[in-house]
């Protein structure tokens, strides 16, 4: 998983077509919409192949991280931002693991929405001219040889994705249903 976190001033985006998500996806955006924030801790963020509860949880730990050091938004908003990686998760699993940041943000009493996943996106971003407004991270899953083991896979599942790296299997084909949080 990686991101960017943006402590702005305003932030505001307008849905402007449906992306190409693959083709075995489904329409996860819903209706085009746009929206207006003000004092935002805006998070671009990138789920990767083999993602889960974990860079989910390293993921809202640097964010309030940041947070903390520039108190102020009125909201935490979390942006799909794909455009962090070549090595996309599938989009349904993606959207997922984006909602579940949402929620484990609101968890810890923190006023958190996100974006239209799915969509191009006409943005405006106002950037606050403080020290340690703008931070990148990056939060990769365990690996097996080169294939990414997510930490959430019982060990029955665990040893399939083993013998899958020895067969030259992809983890996406192995585990694409599996997503436990």
């Amino acid at each position: 998983m990686k991101g960017i976190i943006i402590r702005c001033e305003r932030f505001e985006f307008e849905d402007t077509a449906r992306s190409m998500l693959g083709g075995d996806a489904i329409d996860l955006a819903g209706p085009l919409r746009g929206g207006c924030y003000s004092d935002v801790l805006l998070v671009l963020i990138c789920v990767e192949t083999g993602d889960g509860e974990r860079e989910v949880r390293n993921s809202r730990d640097r964010i309030l991280q940041l947070n903390k050091r520039n108190p102020g938004a009125g909201v935490i908003l979390i942006a799909p931002f794909a455009h962090l990686s070549s090595n996309l998760e599938r989009p349904l699993r993606s959207k997922l693991l984006c909602d579940r940041l949402v929620k484990i943000l609101e968890d810890r009493g923190f006023r958190s929405e996100s974006v239209t996943f799915g969509t191009h996106k006409k943005s405006l971003i106002e950037f606050l001219g403080l020290p340690q407004a703008v931070s990148y991270f990056e939060y990769t899953p365990r690996r097996v040889g080169k294939i990414a083991v997510p930490k959430d896979l019982s060990g029955e599942d665990r040893e399939a994705v083993r013998r899958g790296a020895e067969e030259k299997v992809t983890c996406r084909e192995l585990c694409t249903a599996k997503l436990t949080l």
